[in-house]
């Protein structure tokens, strides 16, 4: 099928129409992918390829099949009453659009709903073929998520089951009287009951699975909902109660919920809302996650004398606050579960505490390092540096005022002038949080001492200073000089094991000598060596842990040579394992460059845009500040192992060419005599024919689904910044 501007109109229409339905996920299965296949849902799985202006994530393409509807809900843009542009894309357009678009790298795969054309049984039929036609006939193995119209047949929603990842139903509205209040044409059994049909798919699919192992999976991720917020009278301990009962099924994997937008015209039905309550939207997905990640219940985030959520402050905070008898929480005895409960402290902090105090007691500085936001959590835990006071000592009133309100920057002890309580002074831990003596300060006289003259104190000053910023330099060092590549790191460390000399630095041959250096060695590259010290590490380091130290040295920091010298040698010396030890700052330090590599690797797979050029070749030119390419090479040629690629890092001068069957590096004049790629713009002339029209689609698309009363362009850097748009497609408007 050829695209055209009928097709690009339909898809700003259909975008629109789709772009309140705020489920828009990508997890929850693994579907590998096979010879002849495209695409997958293994190792990339969850990736969002772009994020919208309101700072929404797009991961699929979420498009209506028709926004032509038979209902007249009151809170829905697409009702029937209203006045808009109508459009239906047919099958083949729709499954063309999915296809090019995931080719691309554009997408995940497809989100599917539809209005509700002559009745529920033709319109999810006319679905299911979509679903049925991208697996059987183009063999497109990534994700699918169906939305299941409510009043289907059980036969239909159970082969919508058969090929999609994720179905899911929205109910819309929490109580049933006001659902019928807003849609007149709807209850709630129609509604929960393609919701059982799901479950008991699902549940059945996993028992026939026990048996027969390649028996047919049934929505392998499950279902999901979708609340609306702020629409009718509920209140949020009504949403989340039922939130808690749908999670309570075993099918269930996501409730989202969406901010009511006035989309329509004024119905006396409907609040007259300014802007959609976009806090209250947040503080209820801050309290699901607190009730699927937190082990908390519903009636500890929201009660009768607290029917609503906080929205000054977070529910975990909320919760602290009314329960000031929990705290402090001693970070070094407690258990895991009760350091979930502290505000502040996330899973993969507590994770990291619950490990590291195993080697030593943790303070201040180590869970600062581990991510737990102190800004927080000072006030309810003690550890080395904050005693068991805190929060009784200040009030819970008092500790809310200190962190709802922003206080000045304090830039010196006597501007202090927050109430600590009734005392004039801050607590120790403040004090000693503020605190910005230089740690060698007692070293030297005060200025003002008596013992010396006036103008003895302005030399000693300046002697001082000068002292505290250059005393690396009077440090005699040894130095080992290397081939900056990994296998001569390696190397450098069986030298210095081999001569019982550890070096101050490690550095490429051709750097400067920094002074006072007492010894240079030169070390040669030796891969024998190199292998011998790979394999040592082996018996001392888990298989994950080699990993992210072979990923580590990607990161190319200045400091990244010697941290990596400082962790092999611990990990070689250590009577135990050193990998959980984040009391240990190198081994902090490195856990901390694997995670920004790890991210940039992620946020490649995400930010590849692939142009098809003229001869079939899938090309995407990259500028990444890691050296990640070599980490997601083996991602594309798993997920388009049926396209010929050429991935392209403009800033180091290299790729990775995939020819259908091997994956090779390739340079810039040796690729596929193509030597101008490498600026990223490719001509119309090395173009293939429709390659603009897609663009323009994907252009058009990504525009359409932006929802203005949601802008937030803070969030949309955040999540896409600033420095991958040079070969971002959607951004070359």
């Amino acid at each position: 099928m050829i695209m055209n501007e009928n097709v690009l109109n339909k898809l700003k229409i259909l975008a629109e129409s789709a772009k309140y339905d705020v489920s828009c996920s990508s997890s929850g299965t693994v579907r590998s992918n096979r010879a002849g296949m495209l695409g997958n849902t293994v190792g990339g799985v969850g990736i969002c390829h772009s994020f919208a202006e309101d700072g929404r994530c797009i991961s699929l393409l979420k498009v209506m099949l028709t926004n032509y509807c038979i209902y007249d809900c009151a809170y829905c843009i697409n009702r029937r009453s209203n006045d808009l542009p109508r459009a239906t894309l047919s099958v083949s357009e729709l499954v063309d659009l999915t296809i090019e678009f995931y080719r691309r790298n554009y997408i995940e795969g497809l989100f599917l709903s539809s209005g509700v054309v002559r009745n529920p049984d033709y319109t999810m039929e006319r679905l299911v073929r979509v679903a049925k036609d991208l697996r059987l006939v183009h063999r497109f193995n990534g994700y699918i998520h169906l939305k299941s119209i409510p009043g289907a047949s059980r036969e239909l929603v159970n082969e919508a089951g058969l090929y999609a990842d994720r179905l899911s139903v929205n109910i819309e509205i929490p109580r049933e009287e006001n659902l019928k209040l807003l849609a007149p044409e709807k209850d709630h059994q129609s509604v929960f009951a393609p919701m059982r049909y799901i479950q008991q798919g699902v549940l059945e699919s996993a028992e026939e699975r026990k048996k027969h192992r390649h028996a047919p999976r049934f929505a392998p991720a499950g279902q999901s909902t979708q609340m609306i917020v702020g629409a009718t009278s509920e209140t949020d301990r009504d949403i989340l109660t039922l939130s808690s009962a749908l999670y309570s099924r075993p099918t269930m994997r996501r409730v989202y919920y969406s901010g009511y937008v006035s989309v329509n015209t004024y119905d006396k039905r409907l609040p007259a809302l300014k802007q959609p309550p976009l806090v209250r939207e947040n503080r209820l997905y801050q309290a699901d996650w607190l009730l699927r990640f937190y082990q908390f219940k519903v009636d500890e985030i929201v009660d009768d004398a607290y029917p609503d959520l906080d929205l000054e402050v977070d529910p975990k905070l909320a919760w602290a606050l009314r329960h000031p008898e929990q705290f402090p929480v001693d970070v070094n005895r407690a258990d895991y579960e009760l350091l979930l409960r502290i505000p502040g402290v996330g899973v993969k902090s507590a994770r990291l505490i619950v490990a590291s105090r195993r080697f030593s007691r943790l303070g201040f500085y180590e869970l600062k390092k581990m991510g737990v936001v102190m800004k927080k959590a000072q006030y309810f835990l003690t550890c080395n540096e904050l005693p068991a006071r805190t929060i009784h000592e200040l009030t819970p009133q008092g500790v809310r005022r200190l962190l709802v309100t922003k206080p000045k920057k304090l830039t010196d002890e006597r501007q202090l002038s927050i109430d600590w309580g009734g005392r004039a002074s801050p607590p120790e831990n403040e004090e000693l949080r503020m605190s910005a003596t230089p740690p060698n300060e007692e070293l030297f006289p005060p200025a003002g001492d008596s013992s010396f003259s006036e103008d003895s104190s302005f030399l000693i000053l300046h002697l001082r200073k000068f002292f505290i910023l250059n005393s690396s330099f009077f440090i005699h060092m040894t130095v080992f000089q290397f081939d900056n590549t990994f296998p001569g790191l390696l190397t450098a460390v069986f030298e210095a094991y081999a001569r019982r000399t550890f070096p101050d630095a490690l550095q490429g041959m051709d750097e400067p000598l920094p002074l006072f250096c007492d010894e240079v060695f030169a070390v040669h590259t030796d891969d024998a060596k190199a292998d011998r010290v790979w394999r040592g590490l082996q018996k001392k380091l888990s298989a994950s842990a080699m990993n992210c130290l072979a990923q580590c040295w990607l990161a190319e920091e200045a400091e990244t040579p010697m941290l990596l010298f400082r962790y092999i040698r611990k990990a070689v010396d250590a009577p135990r394992s050193i990998e959980t030890n984040f009391a240990d700052p190198d081994v902090l330090a490195f856990t901390r460059m694997w995670r920004r590599v790890s991210q940039e690797a992620h946020r490649l797979m995400q930010f590849v845009r692939f142009q098809k050029t003229a001869d079939g070749t899938y090309f995407a030119a990259i500028e990444p500040q890691k050296n990640a390419l070599p980490l997601i090479v083996a991602h594309f040629r798993d997920r388009f192992a049926d396209q010929r690629w050429l991935i392209y890092d403009v800033g180091r001068a290299y790729g990775f060419y995939y020819d259908l069957t091997d994956l090779r590096r390739v340079t810039f004049d040796e690729a596929d005599n193509l030597p101008h790629l490498a600026s990223g713009r490719l001509d119309d002339s090395l173009l293939d024919k429709d390659e603009r029209l897609f663009q323009q689609l994907w252009q058009t698309y990504f525009k359409a689904i932006c929802i203005k009363e949601r802008l937030n362009p803070r969030k949309h850097r955040q999540d896409m910044p600033v420095r991958y748009w040079k070969y971002l497609t959607e951004k070359q408007q």
